[in-house]
């Protein structure tokens, strides 16, 4: 009859491999998520470590040896998912750090005698692997801020500690009189490594879908041209923004710009040319505007710049920036030249009832002041404030502003 701690790691060998399994088929769902695929893999090495360290009690030596290996890629791995997380993403393990760490559990197996070495080696470098994770971790608190941050804060945790017992076990089997029999040796090393997978297997995959999520709703959020703000997205900050502004009174500031001549360019050299131009002065807009302020593509060749705490002279600063670095993009060549806008600078001054009233007034002051712009012969900065003084009879309607 077989014995009870037999029968144990039989059935971690049974859990093991279903684990893989399940673990492979999750590998085929997160294909399209880099942080899926890296997580994953990294479970499905520690899954195939384990499976080769059980194996080893009636296979070839080199099992004990590439498990040692697969555990520290299996972490790296890891790191490398969980790095991925977030607005900022930490930089990933360096492929150099991998190759040497792999490298030095590989040379441990060649110079000691067995495999002992090789694993004391692999564990202490897959614990140290952990432990930077989790240190990772903790420091970026606004890495995961949902559901998922307890349960992967659990599974990194438990990672190190599955790390540990290995290695305790490792250096206990190599004791002249070990405390434990070499059945619960083996599943000392093995139970906590299932744990820390399965534990990874709810932790990450929570933390892997909610990565997509934030993903699907930033690209809902931008203009899929430029990667400015779309629109609607746009219009949502300014709201917010302008609502602050009835609350506070901070100074807030707008730019509306328009480039000039537009329906030429498309005409001239077709749409193609055009949607470069637009991906040019994108980039511009990218570039000029500061880190607070909310830059977006408001509709065709319009372009919005909303900036929050600024008057309108640090905004006509900004706007002769952004003017400069639209009349160095290159026309397409049958054109010749190069491009031009029209810009319309507006500060928001006195409180309206509520923020959509409150951006509807600024946006309409900055939006008059662009066709002024146009009025004056395109390619140029007006202030909203430059327009106050003059008589509404002498503004240009936008439907009669020349393009």
């Amino acid at each position: 009859m077989q014995s009870d701690e037999g029968t144990a790691v039989m059935a971690l060998l049974v859990l093991f491999t279903a684990t893989q399994i399940i673990l492979a088929a999750l590998m085929l769902a997160l294909r399209h998520s880099a942080v899926g695929r890296a997580w994953v893999a990294g479970q499905v090495l520690a899954c195939a470590a384990g499976l080769l360290v059980i194996d080893a009690r009636g296979g070839p030596a080199w099992f004990l040896l590439a498990a040692p290996a697969l555990s520290v890629a299996a972490q790296l791995l890891t790191h490398r998912g969980v790095s991925l997380t977030g607005d900022r993403p930490s930089a990933p393990a360096p492929l150099t750090a991998g190759v040497l760490a792999i490298s030095a559990v590989l040379a441990a197996a060649v110079l000691g005698s067995g495999s002992r070495l090789a694993e004391v080696t692999g564990y202490v470098v897959a614990a140290i692997t952990a432990g930077f994770t989790l240190a990772c971790l903790l420091q970026r608190r606004l890495a995961l801020t949902r559901r998922s941050r307890p349960l992967v804060l659990a599974a990194c945790s438990v990672q190190l500690l599955a790390q540990c017992c290995g290695l305790y076990a490792v250096l206990e089997a190599g004791a002249p009189v070990p405390a434990l029999s070499a059945e619960a040796l083996l599943q000392l090393r093995l139970l906590p490594a299932l744990v820390a997978i399965l534990a990874g297997l709810a932790g990450f995959t929570l933390m892997t879908m909610e990565a997509m999520l934030a993903k699907q709703e930033k690209q809902a959020r931008l203009d899929a041209l430029t990667g400015l703000l779309n629109r609607g997205a746009m219009d949502g900050a300014a709201m917010v923004l302008a609502a602050e502004f009835n609350r506070h009174g901070h100074p807030l500031s707008c730019l509306v710009i328009d480039i000039d001549r537009f329906k030429y360019i498309n005409d001239s050299s077709g749409h193609r040319a055009g949607d470069r131009v637009l991906q040019q002065i994108g980039r511009v807009l990218q570039e000029a505007h500061r880190s607070a302020d909310l830059a977006g593509r408001y509709g065709g060749e319009e372009f919005c710049v909303l900036c929050p705490h600024t008057t309108e002279a640090d905004a006509l600063l900004l706007a002769n920036r952004i003017l400069r670095g639209i009349r160095a993009i290159a026309l397409p060549n049958e054109l010749g030249g190069f491009a031009s806008a029209s810009i319309g600078v507006a500060q928001i001054r006195e409180r309206e009832d509520g923020g959509a009233a409150t951006w509807d007034k600024l946006f309409g002051s900055a939006d008059r002041a662009l066709y002024e712009a146009k009025r004056r012969g395109r390619g140029r900065v007006v202030l909203a404030s430059e327009l106050e003084a003059l008589p509404a009879r002498c503004l240009p309607a936008r439907a009669k502003a020349c393009h």
